[in-house]
């Protein structure tokens, strides 16, 4: 089979399979992480290029492209610090995008004096399907937000009989804003991180 240029991701068109290698100096292998089909039997993907120059592997992801990432993945988990203890438990996030990564807790869990005391954390997505972890560092902020707690009950309804025996007073939602953000891949292991502000 002939090599198929590589294009800027967004548009990429291509009837080839996953994983298949791009023809040019820069850009040796594409990772897709979805695609579709049209009528015509074209396949639209989206995905990470590995830039291949110099002979230096880097993974390549701007802001929209990680913020999507994560709304595709909620799963993560999120370490915090008490004292000189580093904590680390599994959570689902609400949401990610332009205004920041929405998690939520409750006022009895140990993350929220954790949060209270030291609120610099970090939080790692992993889709192991397609070996790609994303790692986000910052500061969170307490978001008091009625409207949100209620769209989050609606949305979590294994919290409604907590929220209606104590209210929402209950609920914590947190908000990391412009957390940084680090890209791994199995085939960037040793290579040199790039950070990406979000």
């Amino acid at each position: 089979m002939e090599p198929i240029p590589a294009m800027d991701w967004l548009n990429t068109r291509v009837t080839a399979q996953k994983g298949i290698s791009l023809a040019c100096a820069d850009w040796d292998r594409l990772l897709f992480t979805a695609s579709r089909s049209d009528q015509s039997g074209t396949l639209y993907c989206k995905g990470v290029y590995l830039r291949n120059k110099n002979k230096k592997t880097e993974v390549c992801m701007n802001k929209s492209e990680i913020l999507a990432f994560l709304e595709a993945s909620p799963s993560c988990h999120l370490a915090t610090v008490e004292g000189n203890k580093p904590h680390v438990r599994g959570i689902g996030i609400i949401k990610a995008d332009e205004n920041g990564i929405i998690f939520q807790s409750y006022t009895i869990k140990d993350i929220h004096k954790q949060l209270s005391e030291n609120p610099n954390v970090e939080l790692c997505f992993f889709n192991s399907r397609e070996g790609i972890q994303i790692r986000v560092s910052g500061t969170v902020e307490l978001v008091e937000d009625i409207e949100l707690k209620k769209g989050i009950i609606a949305k979590r309804q294994f919290l409604k009989p907590l929220v209606e025996k104590e209210g929402y007073e209950i609920v914590t939602v947190y908000r990391l804003k412009k957390g940084i953000a680090t890209v791994w891949t199995f085939a960037t292991n040793f290579a040199p991180k790039t950070y990406i502000e979000l």
